[in-house]
């Protein structure tokens, strides 16, 4: 940082060159004093903006530069909140004078001056001058403390010389007397107020210095500095006592903020370095020029400035090298865009020439056509120079107001005409003859569609009351066709509802046994269902699906037949209830190491007969050693299971030893193998190869026997096959793999008589 020079011989210089007028508070403030440089006017910084064509802005000096008051940059270095975290830079060690001892020093050499012997004015120029202070005064406002007391001194020079006189000048002087007291309590007042605002100053300062706000710092000094300016006496000794001790936290503030501006540009001269080398559009380009300059301007002093300002420059100029070209050809587009809106200008005029001379006109639709795609062409022939672009924007706009003119009339006559088909319309509603009205009507409502576009409210208007016109006159027609919807409707619903009820009955032909027996009570009224829809219902959809119901129904009704009757169910659960008991104690005897005795005592007999019917042990013809395969003298079925059910629980009560045993096992299995191969017999379904043999031998048989007799018909072969599955539940012990074998050939032959 520079030397800074002699402060109080800068001082004593201004003081005695300045006149005995003091310059007033306004003329002060009016000029920035840089806070490290004495006396040294500082001008505001020109814009340094970068124009659209040309070269770069012209940018400010290093001395204009160099003069910027560091107090309005401020907002630039921001991010200073602990100046602890930079070494103080060597050479801002200068302190800086303040407004108070410039205004010290005017004020000693004011008096130094009124000590001087003056000559004796004469009345003239006692008068002239009076009027001239009163003038002043008048207008002067009170919070200009330091011309107040110039003002007053000059008073008290000039009344040394009123007493001898004429006595006009003492009543000038006696007016003039009470306006500055006037003001002067007036500026007293004002002096307390801005003693109250610099101490909220001084302690919003203190916070700002402990917080290392460097913003709030400055900008709170210099108020308490305005404030001192505009005070004297007592009140400003006293701030300027107040404001002393934080002034060299105030100083090393700024010196930190030069320091730290130094930092920033050397910033800034990288980043315009980096632009030369960019591959940024030059539109792009510009933009970040012209922010760099802008950040420039804004960091304002710095060390080192005149040779960072330079080099700055420097690079700014090469990044700006190639931007030039970019802006030439930008405004040879701009003379491009310019011819292109005046060919678009003559071009409408041609147009709104012919109309005039053509009696049909444009239409609506073509009017909004025009509008819309010359509004699109303008737009798209931009940008253009403002200078030369505010008279064809002047004619562009009066030929658009003329085609808005047209389209408003037109619009006018659409309506009109609306309004005359509307009339018409209602005429229709007294003609007798609902069939010619309805033609009419459509003819009316071409001529609707043919009208064009109208205004937009009395539009809408006139064609919901067209519209309620024509529904009242069709309104026989829609009835028409509202009951024939009404009938499709109905058939179709009809038909989805019968669709759906077929599918619910084929499924039911998927059923077996106890779960086709818990749905047939609904079958009924499922019949029912289906002949309602076909009510509804005409023509080959009709026949189709009836087709579709009477096959489900024969093969349902096929199955029901083929259902057990009631009394079989209930001994069918007699045999499942049995077998639930009997079946884990066979499996004992049946799995590996069996203990007989051990199972035969876990038999209890007393629950076994509880288990059976109450006549069962009362018959004496049913024994426990009963084998139906053998014997026929039990023609009754429920005889035959309960005997097979009680021979079954003696092999397992008499049996010796295991293997007697074994022996009942195996005498069960072939006692299962016949009923399967006369169950097989009577379908017609194949035996397996090693049953071929003994099949051949019932069958011949049965041949003998049956000899001249009557085949058996379907259903009793169905009846003798729903026994036989009864009968197999029954036989026993047999090996859970036997079981499974044998059930399975008798679901197959039963399924091939369903």
């Amino acid at each position: 940082m520079p030397e800074l020079p002699d402060n109080k011989a800068n001082i004593l210089k201004m003081t005695l060159e300045s006149t005995t007028q003091v310059p007033s508070t306004e003329d002060k403030t009016a000029k920035n004093t840089h806070p490290k440089t004495t006396g040294a006017t500082v001008e505001p910084l020109a814009e340094t903006t970068v124009p659209l064509s040309g070269s770069p802005a012209t940018m400010p000096s290093s001395d204009s530069v160099d003069s910027t008051v560091m107090a309005d940059n401020n907002t630039a270095i921001d991010s200073i909140t602990n100046p602890a975290l930079f070494p103080s830079p060597a050479d801002t060690d200068a302190e800086t004078p303040q407004i108070s001892d410039v205004e010290s020093s005017m004020s000693e050499k004011t008096r130094r001056k009124s000590s001087v012997s003056l000559p004796k004015p004469n009345d003239l120029e006692l008068d002239k001058e009076l009027n001239t202070l009163k003038v002043e005064l008048e207008k002067l406002s009170p919070k200009h403390t330091a011309r107040l007391a110039t003002i007053n001194h000059q008073f008290n020079r000039l009344r040394k010389f009123i007493e001898d006189h004429e006595q006009s000048l003492h009543v000038l002087a006696n007016s003039l007397q009470d306006i500055l007291n006037q003001k002067s309590a007036e500026n007293e007042k004002h002096q307390q107020i801005l003693k109250e605002q610099a101490h909220k100053l001084v302690a919003q300062l203190k916070s700002a210095l402990e917080e290392g706000k460097s913003n709030d710092a400055l900008s709170s000094w210099d108020k308490i500095q305005n404030s001192i300016s505009h005070t004297n006496g007592n009140i400003r000794k006293e701030l300027q006592a107040l404001s002393q001790p934080l002034k060299a936290g105030i100083t090393e503030l700024r010196d930190w903020k030069l320091f730290a501006a130094t930092e920033k540009k050397k910033e800034l001269i990288e980043k315009m370095d980096k632009l030369q080398e960019s591959i940024l559009q030059p539109g792009d380009k510009i933009k970040h020029i012209n922010s760099l300059h802008k950040q420039w301007k804004e960091l304002g002093r710095s060390n080192q400035n005149e040779e960072l300002w330079q080099l700055f420059r420097k690079s700014s100029d090469i990044a700006w090298e190639p931007c030039k070209e970019y802006l030439k050809q930008r405004k040879q587009l701009m003379t491009k865009n310019l011819q292109a809106r005046r060919q678009l200008s003559d071009d409408l005029e041609t147009l709104l020439k012919n109309e005039a001379e053509t009696e049909s006109g444009l239409s609506i639709t073509d009017l909004d056509k025009v509008l819309k795609e010359s509004e699109t062409r303008w737009k798209q022939h931009a940008p253009v120079e403002h200078n030369r672009i505010k008279g064809l924007q002047i004619r562009y706009n009066k030929i658009r107001k003329q085609l808005l003119r047209l389209k408003r009339h037109q619009l006018k006559a659409n309506t009109k005409q609306k309004m005359d088909l509307l009339n018409q319309a209602e005429a229709l509603l007294k003609l007798d003859d609902p069939r010619k009205a309805m033609n009419k009507a459509k003819s009316l409502q071409q001529q609707w569609k043919q009208a064009g576009q109208g205004n937009f409210k009395e539009d809408r208007v006139y064609w919901e009351k067209f519209r309620a016109v024509c529904d009242e006159i069709f309104a026989p027609l829609a009835r028409e066709r509202e009951e024939r919807a009404k009938t499709k409707s109905r058939q179709k619903l009809s038909q989805t509802k019968a669709s759906e009820l077929l599918g619910t009955l084929e499924k039911l032909c998927t059923l077996e046994g106890e779960a086709l027996c818990a749905v047939l009570p609904g079958y009924k009224d499922q019949q029912q269902s289906f002949a309602s829809c076909l009510e509804d219902i005409q023509g080959n959809q009709r026949k189709t699906l009836l087709e579709r119901f009477n096959n489900i129904k024969r093969k349902l009704d096929t199955r029901i037949k083929s259902l057990p009757d009631k009394k079989s169910q209930q001994l069918f659960t007699l045999i499942q209830g049995c077998l639930e008991y009997l079946c884990p104690l066979e499996a004992k005897l049946l799995g590996p190491n069996p203990d007989l005795q051990a199972v035969q005592n876990d038999f209890d007999a007393e629950h076994w007969t509880s288990l059976l019917p109450k006549h069962t042990t009362e018959n004496p013809s049913i024994s426990k050693q009963g084998n139906p395969a053998s014997k026929r003298s039990h023609d009754n079925l429920d005889t035959q299971i309960l005997t097979l059910l009680q021979a079954r629980v003696g092999k397992l009560t008499d049996s010796k030893d295991i293997a007697d045993y074994h022996e009942a096992v195996e005498l069960a299995g072939q006692q299962l193998k016949l009923l399967c191969i006369e169950a097989e017999i009577r379908t017609g379904s194949e035996s397996p190869e090693t049953d071929k043999a003994q099949r051949m031998e019932i069958q011949l048989k049965q041949l003998k026997k049956g000899f001249g007799q009557r085949q058996p018909d379907r259903e009793s072969d169905l009846k003798f096959i729903q026994q036989s599955r009864m009968k197999c539940l029954c036989i026993g012990p047999v090996s859970e793999q036997d079981k499974l074998d044998f059930n399975k050939r008798l679901e197959k032959s039963l399924g091939l008589l369903g």
